[in-house]
């Protein structure tokens, strides 16, 4: 009987760990010198507060940044450029100093195709990109790094498809807080 078990526990252990092996993905990590031509940024800024657009001009540019859509009338969803294949290294959003001295803190969520923007007041109560006490000037600045796909001619990339987010997130309410008006600091 311990024989047995003893059998048992090693085959499952082993198909354990077998599954586990073929169930992850290719990997990821990928040195400096290999990556370094495979690397895609794009950035720009969005206007945030009265208006919200995506600010370019004589010295504002948009590189990758398709579109923004203002999300249940509150929050940011900004699209990318992006191609079948890539891999989102990292995604920065930062408050220009407009928000910073009104205490704004923004953060972003998703990377590939498109990502969502957040913005939060100092003590962490969700505040809509539109809120007219963020004034006529303030600015969000977004810079993202990808990976292309490894062994493709970058004329034959071809846009990806853009994701649909999930119903939970499209519907997201939120708070009515959000809509409050923020004083600046003396």
């Amino acid at each position: 009987m311990k024989k047995t078990l003893l059998a048992l526990a090693v085959a499952v252990s082993s198909g354990i760990l077998i599954g586990a092996a073929t169930a992850q993905s290719a990997p990821v990590v990928v040195s400096a010198a290999d990556g370094q031509d495979r690397i895609i940024h794009r950035g720009g800024t969005v206007r945030v507060g009265k208006s919200v657009y995506l600010h370019t001009n004589g010295t504002h540019a948009a590189v990758g940044l398709t579109k923004i859509q203002l999300v249940n009338n509150c929050y940011l969803r900004v699209f990318f450029d992006t191609t079948t294949g890539e891999q989102a290294i990292s995604l920065v959003v930062d408050e220009d100093e407009t928000l910073s001295r009104l205490g704004v803190r923004a953060g972003g969520s998703g990377g590939i195709g498109y990502a969502n923007i957040y913005l939060y007041t100092a003590t962490g109560r969700p505040i809509c990109a539109n809120n007219p006490s963020l004034g006529p000037w303030a600015n969000i600045w977004i810079a993202t790094q990808d990976l292309a796909p490894d062994a493709v001619d970058p004329a034959d990339l071809k846009p990806a498809p853009v994701p649909n987010p999930p119903l939970e997130a499209q519907q997201k309410s939120v708070p009515s807080v959000a809509r409050a008006t923020i004083t600046p600091p003396r």
